[in-house]
């Protein structure tokens, strides 16, 4: 998705949501190869990314069996094969877990060792020319680290804000933190979290490292939002205080979802509680050396060498330390630096925003009832030969929306365009209190929006919500089979998208669909709550689950 990315071929939502399927699939399949490890080895107790690296680094395959364990000073060696299976980066989230006590008990932010202590026994090896790249990554990772355990210090205040930051300003800021998270961030807790390293995290921490080197500072995170965000609503403040949009007048009653749209774009993305509070205490932290180890930090390292049965660092080691000068990492300057880096939290953010855009749109829709009047009439013009020129758009709502706007059941003839308009609006006697009350003409946003919108308000967890997109891709193809039933000519025209070859999913997620439109250039406002058609057959499951996550976000209602 990175090079994607760069390239503008896709969003900054469909490189999201594709490396969520990635990153989920990496989890299923390290619980497979646990089960597995265990019928191999049922001795073992302690089942984790280490545990699997160590039987990989010491296989009779690589001809050093059992001559030295991944934490040994002969490991700190760096093969090309070392680095096929990620050790230098399992080697930095090692490290980062054993910060587990000292980040969850000191004030942001704790110095965290750079990777040059590690060579502290062997520092003839610093000299490989790829130590640099390591170094770079090293620092990356950590950064990266110091900034999302800041957000949760702020989502769980950690450290009781109103202490820092007054009792008003501490409440504000933990209602304003966003209660779910990015798929990196979720991947990355265990490391503090409860104090772990999984695959899934390494596989996480090496996938942020290789979208940072693909895109580098071209693809800006502020950038991509700052984009995103001008296809969203026109938002401006009137001369009395009030929140305006412009051109586009809304029902009194949807100023709820307006507000909070609103409040979400200043918030979540344009400045987020946490990179206040960072702003804060990076000033305060400033006041102190790199170099020097706070006293607290001091106590517990020496506190923890103890426990363990180890002795503090000898003469030479400390020697060692002195010639590699071995630095602490602080968390970067830039206050937006994760939002920079990090694509994934930007568009997790962005998607809910949408989720949030679709349910605005389908309520002024419902309120105007432009959209279903504008459907029968370009419907009776296109079916009776009176109008030639095709508008996508709407035959786009109509063929994804035929239940509200025709019972579905699109009518071709005359007779038949107004008895089904009769009939949709309950123009019968018998039945208009009935229809009046259940007003079943109205748009609805997609079964995905739904499923998403119980993930963004922390009632799904990814995992979860994965699945229910699933069951939810499972019944949109056995309705696409249903589909190909029916006559060619009850359908509207051959521009229909539910007529159109579905080759590339990319090509359905790019066309105008509400859960991704104002990402694209064309987007003007709010979309109708509608979204793409794939008429696929069944797929393997690995192929067919890799979709889901993306290709669901733009199923039939």
């Amino acid at each position: 998705p990175g090079q994607d990315l760069k390239k503008g071929e896709i969003t900054l939502i469909h490189a999201t949501l594709s490396t969520a399927v990635c990153l989920e699939l990496v989890r299923l399949a390290e619980e497979e190869v646990y089960k597995m490890f265990l019928s191999v080895f049922p001795e073992s107790e302690n089942l984790s990314y280490v545990a699997l690296v160590n039987k990989i680094y010491n296989s009779d395959a690589l001809g050093r069996a059992n001559e030295h364990g991944i934490d040994d000073p002969e490991a700190l060696a760096i093969s090309a094969f070392d680095e096929f299976i990620f050790i230098p980066v399992g080697r930095t989230l090692l490290n980062l877990k054993g910060m587990k006590g000292y980040v969850n008990n000191i004030m942001w932010p704790v110095p965290i060792p750079s990777l040059r202590f590690d060579y502290i026994v062997a520092p003839e090896l610093i000299d490989d020319p790829r130590m640099k790249k390591f170094e770079e990554q090293d620092r990356f990772l950590v950064q990266i680290y110091h900034d999302l355990v800041l957000v949760d210090h702020v989502k769980f205040d950690t450290f009781k804000m109103e202490k820092l930051m007054g009792g008003e300003r501490a409440e504000l800021m933990k209602k304003a933190a966003q209660p779910f998270d990015d798929v990196l961030h979720s991947s990355l807790r265990c490391l503090w979290n409860p104090g772990s390293v999984t695959v899934q995290s390494v596989f996480a921490a090496q996938l942020i490292l290789d979208i940072h080197d693909i895109c580098g500072t071209a693809t800006s995170g502020l950038q991509l939002v700052q984009d995103a965000i001008n296809h969203m609503f026109p938002f401006s403040v009137d001369s009395n205080g009030a929140l305006d949009t412009k051109e586009v007048r809304w029902p009194a009653e949807d100023q709820d979802v307006l507000m909070e749209i609103h409040r979400r774009l200043q918030y979540w993305l344009i400045r987020p509680p946490w990179m206040v509070l960072k702003e804060v205490l990076l000033g305060l932290s400033h006041k102190k050396r790199e170099e020097e180890i706070p006293p607290e930090v001091d106590e517990l390292i020496y506190r923890w060498l103890d426990a363990h049965g180890l002795s503090p660092p000898s003469a030479e080691e400390n020697e060692n330390a002195e010639k590699l000068n071995v630095q602490f990492i602080y968390p970067n300057d830039e206050p937006a630096f994760l939002i920079n880096n990090s694509p994934l939290y930007c568009g997790t953010v962005l998607l809910d925003l949408i989720s949030m855009t679709e349910k605005a749109g389908v309520a002024l829709a419902n309120r105007h009832w432009s959209v279903f009047g504008v459907a029968h009439v370009y419907n009776a013009l296109r079916q009776l030969g009176g109008f030639d020129k095709h508008w996508p758009e709407i035959e786009r709502i109509i063929a994804l929306h035929p239940g509200p706007l025709f019972a579905n059941d699109v009518p071709t003839t005359a007779t038949s365009i107004y008895d089904r308009f009769a009939y949709r609006i309950g123009a019968s006697p018998s039945n208009l209190r009935h229809f009046v009350k259940k007003r079943p003409w109205n748009f609805h946003t997609t079964p995905a929006t739904a499923a998403m919108r119980q993930f963004f308000e922390a009632k799904l967890s990814l995992p979860q919500l994965l699945n229910l997109l699933e069951e939810q891709m499972s019944a949109h193809d056995h309705q696409n089979k249903q589909q190909r039933r029916i006559p060619e000519s009850s359908r509207l025209s051959n521009h229909s998208l539910r007529d159109r070859p579905c080759s590339d999913w990319k090509s359905i997620l790019t066309t105008s669909s509400p859960i991704c439109s104002w990402t694209t250039s064309t987007s003007a406002g709010p979309a109708i709550g509608c979204s793409g058609v794939c008429g696929r057959k069944s797929r393997p499951a690995s192929a067919y689950r890799t979709r889901t996550f993306a290709a669901t976000a733009t199923t039939t209602v």
